[in-house]
């Protein structure tokens, strides 16, 4: 599909850790427009690693995964 076509939200929600040990926040992002070499991708669904579900919600160790 063309970008030109799709509908892009003016924001999007997303999970960050704030501050060094702080706790996983959800936070509002404004939309930017990917650059040169980057591209979007909508998730519909994300998990967690199950060595880290004990460590959250202060300190993962490895990546979450979406699809």
């Amino acid at each position: 599909m063309c970008p030109a076509q799709v509908k892009f939200p003016e924001s999007y929600t997303a999970y960050a850790f704030i501050k060094p040990g702080g706790k996983l926040e959800r936070i509002t992002v404004p939309w930017r427009f990917p650059e040169d070499g980057e591209i979007v991708v909508k998730v519909l669904a994300c998990g967690v690693c199950g060595t880290c579900v004990p460590l959250l919600p202060t300190r993962p160790i490895c990546d979450f995964s979406g699809c």
